[in-house]
């Protein structure tokens, strides 16, 4: 005891306490002000090491030393009750630490026993189960980890879209908040979710720091936090445990759970591989390109990589010369090698969700929506939160004639993944098409207001107008999207279909590209509209250059020159829309029988899409011009009649090859006339001379 007391009269445990207190609430701040900062692993370390030495320090000092009323000095080594203390002061310091030890076993029991610790705890079963997975927070030194930390957030949403009965938000909407500084109920409300799952990592090297906090997002509630310390190989497992204790919280099923994570060969490679996913859906060229060059290093050391091989065969097409597609690659060489990845991947995972979904791509891509179908449906299976798969799946409907199923897929896509412009961009226009102009235009400001700054809001009102017949406001709103998204080789496609609609063959010869030889042969300059596209020719072999010298060399008379192109290996055969002009060709060389073998194909698309019932102007504009190659003349005139009812034009040239068999009926002249008059009035307002003195003046 007598240790005791002059440990006591000392104020050695008062000191203890209170550098007990300091300490923690020292470790606690610099816990988050130093994540927050980027501050590498060790500075922490240190400074719990540091404040532990200080500790012994501060024990050490309180016994050699004493406070008194005339300052600080050596503890004398007798007991001497009779010694003034300065009571007041003490007493003051006795009542901060009580209340510090307080707060600190009060912290402790809460984070011990309230919901909100590692135990996941159950929510009411009136909430409903939807969530949201916002992107987690970068606390690494090292900016470029943001690719692994955005991927590790995907791979926790792929996740918890396995938990059944749980609706979650698609990786577009719910990354569409990053960056910014909102409140909680505000995002859960524009996502339509009832949970919030937010986080962050810190990577040192091989270690590694995963918080994540399941939010509650009507009262922002902590329902369920934890942190991961782990090593850099334990990722895979880390993104399970997550998923179960949602699961878990929520009182929910985790499908397959032994199957969430799907470990790549290396942790290399698995990095890479999440910075050549997101750049793929950046949507950009030099964003593809660079997913091209990763993927292919991954490739390189890990042939059979599923999910690699997936992105591989989708990057082919979308860097190919298809239309709307981003790249040059000759298409003869990017179907092929897309689907030989494919193929494998299917081959070494039948039910990769990945892998499924680019197998829908490619069949959508090549004409066999049926097909698609079957493959998307398994990938929305296996992953309910695939946006991209959602949406190849209403683009497959809609090539099969089932709008209405259509329209319904792309309005649960948009409840799912809200803020996914370019399926409220297929929405809109989906709507538009049979006529739904006022839900197509709420569905523009919802786009508008999901992000003002995207260049598909502008693309989208231009398409719009367009499709209602209102070219000049048309040309402005594509101007507009040209500005925000220079050299979109989609946008340049419908800029120049629009500047076909208004006839600008003057603007358009002057690009000097595959459209400036159709308008130099519209302007009566053969010669140099085959020496453009011959030049073309000779630069790079592809299907569309195909089909401009094909035009060009029908123009000038030389048709078996035309039929040799035609046999060219850049020409693929296996997809009648894409070889319209091809079938043409046909048609103009008198071989009868195989032109009728192929148009028979081609007049069944024609009459399928004619079925489903669009009523925009594009669509109109398509059903004449296939079936003028057909020769059907009364097919032309039910479409050319039909638009006019509806108010919709184009600059319409009987005097185009596509319908030189039927340019002579005298009801499809009349009907050309009446569109050419309604088309002036639009040029007008754009400040350009009638038509007639255009064509006059060509010659």
């Amino acid at each position: 005891m007598a240790l005791y007391s002059e440990l006591k009269r000392r104020n050695v445990f008062r000191v203890a306490a209170g550098y007990g207190v300091v300490a923690w609430l020292l470790v606690q701040a610099g816990d988050i002000l130093l994540g927050n900062f980027g501050a590498p692993d060790w500075v922490f370390k240190s400074l719990v090491v540091f404040l532990a030495i200080g500790f012994i320090v501060a024990l050490v000092l309180a016994w050699a030393y004493e406070l008194t009323p005339e300052g600080i000095q050596r503890t004398s080594s007798r007991a001497k009750a009779a010694s003034p203390a300065p009571r007041g002061r003490f007493r003051r310091m006795d009542v901060l630490i009580m209340a510090g030890l307080v707060l600190i076993i009060g912290v402790l029991v809460v984070e011990r026993f309230w919901p909100g610790s590692d135990a996941p705890q159950t929510v009411t079963a009136s909430l409903a189960p939807t969530i949201a997975v916002l992107p987690f927070a970068n606390l690494s030194a090292d900016p470029e980890q943001k690719f692994f930390v955005d991927g590790l957030s995907e791979e926790v949403l792929y996740g918890l879209a396995r938990i059944e009965g749980l609706r979650v938000t698609g990786r577009t909407s719910s990354f569409a908040f990053e960056g910014e500084r909102r409140d909680l109920r505000e995002i859960a409300g524009i996502l339509g979710v009832a949970h919030l799952l937010e986080g962050s990592v810190r990577r040192a090297g091989d270690q590694l720091r995963v918080s994540v906090q399941l939010i509650q997002a009507e009262d922002g509630f902590q329902i369920w936090s934890h942190s991961y310390d782990r090593r850099l190989d334990d990722v895979f497992r880390i993104q399970q445990e997550i998923a179960e204790a949602i699961a878990s919280a929520l009182r929910l099923t985790l499908v397959g759970s032994a199957e969430i994570a799907r470990p790549a060969p290396s942790i290399d490679l698995y990095q890479r591989y999440l910075e050549a996913r997101i750049r793929l859906r950046d949507r950009s060229l030099q964003g593809m390109e660079r997913a091209r060059e990763v993927v292919d290093e991954i490739l390189l050391e890990a042939p059979d990589y599923v999910p690699a091989l997936a992105i591989s065969g989708k990057l082919w097409l979308h860097l190919s010369e298809a239309y709307g597609a981003y790249g040059t690659i000759p298409l003869t060489e990017a179907i092929p090698r897309s689907r030989a990845d494919i193929d494998r991947a299917l081959a070494l995972d039948p039910v990769h969700p990945d892998a499924l979904a680019a197998m829908g791509f490619w069949l959508n891509h090549n004409g066999r929506p049926d097909e698609a179908l079957t493959y998307l449906d398994r990938a929305v299976a296996g992953n309910p939160s695939h946006s991209e798969a959602l949406l190849a799946r209403r683009i497959a409907l809609r090539n099969l004639g089932r709008v209405d199923e259509a329209r319904a897929a792309s309005l649960h896509l948009a409840e799912l993944d809200p803020l996914f412009l370019v399926n409220l961009m297929y929405l809109a226009y989906d709507q538009a098409a049979v006529g739904d102009w006022e839900q197509a235009w709420q569905t523009v400001e919802r786009m508008r207001r999901a992000n003002p700054e995207s260049y598909l809001v502008p693309r989208t009102v231009a398409g719009l107008h367009m499709a209602r017949g209102n070219l000049s406001e048309a040309l402005g709103e594509f101007q507009k999207a040209r500005s925000l998204a220079p050299g979109n080789r989609a946008i340049e496609t419908d800029l120049a279909e629009l500047r076909w609609a208004l006839y600008d063959p003057e603007g358009l010869a002057a690009d000097g590209d595959e459209e400036s030889v159709r308008a130099l042969i519209s302007l009566g300059r053969q010669a140099e509209a085959l020496d453009l596209a011959e030049a073309l020719w000779a630069e790079r072999a592809s299907l569309s250059r195909a089909v401009a010298l094909i035009y060009a060399l029908i123009a000038d008379g030389r048709i078996e020159a035309a039929l040799q192109v035609m046999e060219s290996p850049a020409v693929p055969r296996d997809n009648p829309w894409q070889l319209a002009v091809l079938i043409l060709v046909l048609r103009e060389s008198g071989m009868d029988a195989e032109y009728e073998e192929q148009a028979a194909v081609f007049g069944a698309m024609v009459a399928l899409y004619e079925s489903m019932g669009y009523e925009d102007l594009n669509s109109f504009r398509d059903f004449m011009w296939g079936y003028a190659i057909l020769s059907d003349a009364a097919g032309v005139r039910r479409a050319m009649e039909r638009a006019l009812d509806l108010g919709l034009a184009w600059a319409f040239a009987l005097d185009d090859l596509a319908f030189r068999t039927v340019r002579d009926d005298p009801e499809l002249k009349a009907l050309a006339e009446r569109m050419n008059a309604m088309i002036d009035l639009e040029r007008a307002k754009l400040g350009w001379p009638p038509l007639a003195e255009v064509r006059r003046n060509s010659g």
